[in-house]
């Protein structure tokens, strides 16, 4: 890893003034960057009931089959959530820095399957416009060709490659 990327102005009193009222804001952070980031006493007391640090105490699979949506950065949780079809928000707000020090293996803005925004400001709103924004075929066609064989049937596939690969 040349960089870590454990920094991100995420202004979450914005959040709670906005978003409090309908949801709740859980954080799950990366296992390599949740010991640097660190909410301040005076932030944790000010979004008290609505934000949750979850990165100790959760798994990720539990907490992606809680979320009614997810936000993430560059994490490849997306191709698990997309199993659900649920909505997505892609918060890059140092997009161009990440792009020349670590690269894609497709283009992201072409790739991820959601708006993308760069500020706290695009994340409230893209919240409060998924229910009349969120794209369920975009989603389901990443799905498919990023997950189409989580189907429910590869024990099914593996026994019989296994069963026929004397024949």
């Amino acid at each position: 890893i040349k960089k870590s990327y454990i920094h991100s102005p995420l202004d979450y009193k914005a959040l709670f003034d906005a978003l409090s009222d309908r949801y709740i804001f859980v954080s799950k952070l990366h296992p390599l960057v949740r010991n640097a980031t660190e909410l301040d006493e005076a932030t944790a007391a000010s979004t008290e009931g609505f934000l949750y640090d979850i990165s100790a105490t959760a798994s990720i699979e539990d907490a992606l089959c809680a979320a009614d949506m997810v936000i993430s950065d560059y994490s490849s949780l997306i191709f698990d959530y997309s199993l659900l079809e649920r909505p997505m928000i892609f918060y890059a707000y140092d997009l161009e820095e990440y792009e020349e020090g670590r690269s894609f293996y497709y283009p992201y803005r072409d790739f991820v399957p959601g708006p993308i925004v760069t500020d706290t400001a695009g994340i409230i709103a893209a919240v409060n416009e998924q229910d009349r924004s969120f794209d369920r075929e975009r989603v389901a066609r990443f799905r498919q060709e990023f997950m189409s064989a989580c189907d429910g049937h590869a024990t099914d596939r593996i026994l019989d490659y296994l069963i026929n690969a004397d024949q």
